[in-house]
């Protein structure tokens, strides 16, 4: 709860900090209200459009709400952003062994 207050506080003072509302998001999805977390991430990466944590961490909200279809989406984003990084890499090719096929 202090931590919540606190970064919205600091989203109150600063409300183009995208990493408030990552930081946010990221409280709310650790404590299991995925739901809550992924307008967080939204604005954050609206904020931020490069940011690839922000992404990351919407690809996994949407995965844990079984939004297959948006968490590939933001994995394939970011991967665009960085080629190589190796937990979306991962993550992104065991969500196609499990995502419907066309």
């Amino acid at each position: 709860a202090e931590a919540e207050a606190l970064f919205r506080k600091v989203m109150a003072l600063e409300p183009r900090s995208s990493l408030a509302y990552l930081s946010l998001g990221d409280i709310y999805a650790h404590v299991g209200s995925v739901a809550l977390a992924v307008p967080l991430f939204d604005t954050a990466i609206a904020l931020d459009p490069r940011e690839p944590l922000a992404l990351l961490h919407r690809a996994r909200a949407h995965r844990a709400l079984k939004d297959l279809p948006r968490a590939i989406e933001d994995y394939r984003r970011l991967l665009r952003l960085v080629p190589s990084d190796p937990e979306a890499s991962r993550e992104l090719a065991e969500l196609l062994g499990q995502a419907p096929g066309p």
